[in-house]
């Protein structure tokens, strides 16, 4: 059973709330009048060319086949900086006037993190990345990895690898090799911060790459391992599990994978291709490649389930919400009066709620939780209101009383009650005019954070709240944190139905 109580168990309900239609949320009067914008349009062929494909992979995966864990030192206190988020693949540029290179194809791949406590040069300290490409299906190439006892996988038969990609944060440059051996060539990437991207742009020569040049499809084994300077091809040892055993071959073999993260297709699960080595026969686990095809693929955590199961169930869940009590019934109830105020709200007793918090604050004008919903209250009044600059002046004030509230704020119960109603007004409110978005993102995922270190229970709050940051991500154009925080409200198995059913269609849970 919940022990925190009215004042949290209520707070997810607010968004319903607030949903009281604000006078400019559909009108582009508002933004008129404050000003005229001139979006600057950028070529995509100034960020690595047009995108061909892109591929998101589940969040909090980077424990390989289920039972890999970092190294325990100070160095890896940050997590995820192992956890493969997106991978994309750009048509191939031919005429970069803009770069240095003219001819080249640029691979991105985002991580669910970044961190470089041991100052490396390029930027990042913990990720080995090797990407396998096999440019023509069968003709050619190895199923073996690029260095002996690195990655232990091999590779499937329908796509050996031709070309090999290793990038780590302890060089400048990456390296590009054949299979047969025959051509080698460094090549630039760059560190985009900002999203936890690492961008790799491979150069497009005769005796290498450039034959993708007439458009084909190509098959991609992206994998991460942890960093060591000392190990082969840099993929740190991992701790041996029930593969280190004498192997048909009579000798001890550690046959268990060293890789935290993979790109997974879609038909494939990521812990039983690490999973599938064989003992026996002293084979190592074989993997399977995403293929890129001019398609945006998202891999899933969850089985494939019907769209149209998701949406009853979110209808059914929707439906099956408890009428809101009434106003006498929460006044007479043995609470507090700020634990009153707060079920007024979520109640949708605004006028009451406003009434009673103005009573409360009179009495106490430090009472942080009722200067949080006063926040909210007051935003929700600007959405009544029937002047822009009425609407504008609600607005502003609902953010400085949130101000106020923050600095008053001495737990993270309290906290988390402001980062849900700022959090929900700043999703609300037009981007355009109030530039509160990036603002709620923040604010979502702190309480996402809260809610996980609730316990289980709390879960679902916290699916919710990363779901939210990624709306209001969406709202700046920060595609790339988004799909991240997407990712994170997919990876929580008990979702709320209705959670649940809008990541299904935008594709971040299995559906058919």
């Amino acid at each position: 059973m919940r022990s925190i109580g009215v004042l949290i168990s209520g707070i997810i309900a607010l968004l319903s709330a607030l949903s009281v239609p604000l006078f400019f949320i559909n009108s582009g009067v508002i933004e008129k009048y404050m000003y005229q914008s001139y979006p600057m349009q950028v070529a995509e062929n100034y960020t690595g060319g047009s995108v061909y494909s892109s591929f998101n992979d589940p969040y909090g995966d980077d424990n390989g086949e289920g039972t890999l864990t970092y190294p325990d030192n100070k160095y890896w206190q940050r997590m995820n900086t192992l956890d493969i988020i997106r991978y994309v693949v750009h048509k191939p540029v031919t005429d970069g006037k803009w770069s240095s290179q003219k001819v080249f194809w640029q691979l991105d791949i985002t991580l669910g993190a970044l961190d470089n406590p041991l100052n490396a040069p390029a930027g990042f300290t913990h990720p080995a990345i090797h990407i396998y490409i096999d440019i023509d299906g069968q003709k050619s190439g190895s199923t073996t990895t690029a260095e002996p006892e690195c990655e232990m996988v091999q590779f499937c038969k329908e796509h050996p690898w031709d070309y090999y990609v290793d990038i780590n944060g302890f060089s400048t440059t990456g390296k590009l090799k054949s299979a047969e051996g025959k051509y080698e060539k460094e090549f630039p990437f760059y560190l985009d911060k900002k999203n936890n991207t690492i961008i790799a742009r491979l150069p497009l020569e005769k005796d290498g790459l450039l034959n993708i040049l007439d458009g084909r499809a190509t098959a991609h084994y992206v994998l991460v391992g942890a960093y060591s300077q000392l190990d082969n091809g840099h993929f740190m040892k991992v701790q041996p599990g029930n593969s280190t055993t004498v192997c048909g071959c009579g000798a001890k073999c550690m046959l268990s994978p060293k890789v935290y993260d993979m790109l997974t297709p879609e038909s494939h699960s990521q812990r039983d291709m690490l999973n599938s080595y064989n003992v026996t026969s002293c084979t190592p686990a074989t993997i399977y490649p995403v293929i890129a095809n001019g398609k945006e693929v998202k891999s899933t955590v969850t089985p494939m389930v019907s769209l149209e199961e998701l949406k009853a169930a979110a209808e059914k869940e929707v439906a099956s919400e408890p009428e809101p009590e009434s106003i006498e019934d929460i006044l007479s109830g043995d609470k507090s009066q700020t634990d009153k105020m707060v079920e007024l709200f979520k109640a949708n007793h605004i006028d009451k709620a406003e009434e009673l918090a103005q009573t409360i604050l009179a009495e106490d004008s430090d009472n942080a939780v009722v200067l949080a919903y006063s926040g909210s209250i007051s935003a929700i009044r600007g959405g009544q209101a029937t002047s822009i600059m009425d609407a504008v002046g609600c607005v502003q004030k609902a953010y400085e009383i949130f101000d106020k509230a923050e600095k008053l704020m001495s737990t993270e119960q309290e906290l988390l009650q402001l980062y849900l109603n700022r959090g929900n007004v700043s999703l609300i409110v037009p981007e355009a005019v109030f530039h509160k978005s990036q603002l709620g993102a923040e604010d979502f995922e702190k309480a996402g954070n809260i809610y996980l270190s609730m316990g289980n229970e709390y879960k679902p709050e916290a699916g919710e709240s990363f779901y939210n940051a990624g709306k209001c991500l969406e709202n700046v154009d920060s595609k790339i944190q988004a799909e991240i925080m997407f990712s994170r409200a997919a990876a929580i198995p008990n979702l709320k139905a209705t959670t649940r059913y809008e990541l299904a269609k935008m594709g971040y849970i299995g559906s058919n």
